[in-house]
């Protein structure tokens, strides 16, 4: 029973700095503009998409979109797909929609 072992802080270490280990509301976000700096050299374009049915100019627009529905960054669901397109390029869609509650029939 290590939890250090699974990448896990013990009670102990999380009791010591409980905020080290949780995320930042913002964090979802964050991986997302950040695949723009990894793959610079690479990439055409990336797109930003609200539960598949609309797409945003920007990733402020869907921070923007969460805000106006009254949807918190923790509880987002973003799917990142790579689109090959030309001559080693590609495209990133990057697709956000809230989490559906757990329903217990």
């Amino acid at each position: 029973m290590n939890p250090e072992r699974f990448g896990i802080p013990a009670f102990d270490e999380f009791k010591k700095d409980p905020d080290k280990y949780r995320k930042r509301p913002d964090d979802l976000f964050a991986s997302a503009d950040a695949s723009t700096q990894t793959f610079r050299e690479v990439l055409r374009k990336q797109r930003y998409f609200w539960k598949n049915e609309y797409e945003a100019n920007s990733l402020e627009e869907i921070e923007r979109i969460c805000r106006e529905e009254g949807i918190s960054y923790d509880s987002l669901n973003m799917c990142p797909a790579v689109v090959p397109v030309e001559a080693g390029k590609f495209d990133i869609f990057v697709s956000f929609w809230p989490k559906e509650p757990l329903i217990v029939a």
